[in-house]
């Protein structure tokens, strides 16, 4: 993911400390973290949606879907085709690349 950054005028592939620096003066949680948890839950829908197309149900919540998830592919990769296997594998490297700037930008902003 590239963004561009106002604080030094340069485009980077990760949040710069100029832009941490910024999101983290804000009470009440991050522009940045709102973003990533935004996307969190868009991914969430996309990968509920691919799952439910095939008639597989999944939580909503992340902490369900986090929990269920890895069990729920184990025992369904036979009625999954392997393009399916592959899009919400993709999906999944995805989310966690989310979930770790979440975890980032929190402890950032928490002062730790």
């Amino acid at each position: 993911m590239r963004s561009d950054c106002r604080g030094c005028q340069s485009t980077h592939d990760v949040l710069c400390d100029d832009q941490i620096g910024r999101a983290t003066g804000h009470p009440g949680g991050t522009p940045h973290a709102r973003y990533f948890l935004r996307h969190r839950t868009a991914l969430i829908n996309q990968i509920r949606a691919v799952l439910g197309e095939r008639g597989l149900a999944i939580s909503r919540s992340p902490e369900a879907f986090k929990h269920v998830i890895p069990e729920l592919l184990r025992t369904s990769a036979d009625e999954l085709t392997s393009f399916c296997q592959t899009l919400l594998t993709e999906l999944l490297q995805h989310l966690r690349t989310i979930e770790e700037r979440i975890h980032l930008i929190e402890h950032l902003s928490s002062g730790s």
